[in-house]
């Protein structure tokens, strides 16, 4: 369940919790359950998604439904991302929204989006480490 924050001046939702998660290369049969904020490779070591282990994974999709309030009607409306590696391409609503790279940013949402609807996000993460780097943190939103 998101929460709702109200002010004069800014009006947010935190996403943190619980996502749907799917692997690129795996079977597609279900997706798993991640909690956000955090790394895939944060989570326990035996956790395998879809068939892929997590040592093996290095692009996922993280899918949510949020409640886009009707007070927010006619307003801009921005999806922050406070952390990722390596870069991610965000979707609502099916339609492209554009793309964040590492460490952190925002991308505009409001075409996607209707003030009393629900907004299907999906976050495709890619997980792209530098050269001499390993896999440790990565596949962090």
């Amino acid at each position: 369940m998101e929460e709702t924050r109200l002010s004069p001046m800014r009006s947010e939702i935190l996403l943190n919790g619980p996502w749907d998660f799917v692997p690129k290369d795996s079977d597609g049969t279900a997706a798993e359950t991640i909690m956000v904020p955090s790394s895939w490779t944060a989570q326990p070591h035996h956790m395998i998604y879809g068939g892929v282990t997590k040592a093996d994974l290095g692009e996922a999709v993280y899918r949510r439904q949020v409640m886009i309030p009707e007070s927010w009607r006619g307003r801009r409306i921005v999806l922050e991302l406070g952390r990722v590696s390596t870069e991610a391409e965000v979707s609502v609503n099916g339609k492209p929204c554009g793309r964040v790279e590492w460490p952190y940013g925002e991308v505009d949402i409001t075409s996607a989006v209707e003030a009393g609807q629900n907004a299907a996000i999906e976050i495709r993460v890619r997980a792209i480490p530098p050269e001499g780097e390993t896999w440790a943190l990565m596949g962090y939103v």
